[in-house]
């Protein structure tokens, strides 16, 4: 669990010695929103591309703009044999 950049910062670092994306089944990223917000979408999308083709991609967000599940739906494409979903709640009651 880390920040894209930081993820991004220990796998150059190690040269993927440490860690690196290749097992990776299951990509969650929680407020995905705030991530594109900020400008963190090619950081994402190269984070996407160093994970298994077949991997599973869920994005959540307290408020998913449409917007920002605009920009996701393309890095969480779907693909045969993979499960991708853009989540967002915008009326939450307790």
């Amino acid at each position: 669990m880390c920040t894209p950049g930081r993820l991004i910062d220990v796998m150059a670092t190690s040269n993927g010695k440490i860690t690196n994306c290749r097992r990776v089944t299951y990509l969650v990223m929680d407020e995905a929103d705030r991530m594109f917000d900020m400008g963190f979408e090619p950081q994402i999308a190269r984070i996407i591309s160093l994970t298994r083709p077949d991997r599973q991609t869920v994005m959540f967000s307290a408020t998913f703009p449409r917007s920002a599940r605009a920009r996701g739906r393309p890095l969480a494409r779907w693909r045969e044999g993979c499960c991708a979903r853009v989540l967002g709640v915008t009326r939450l009651t307790l």
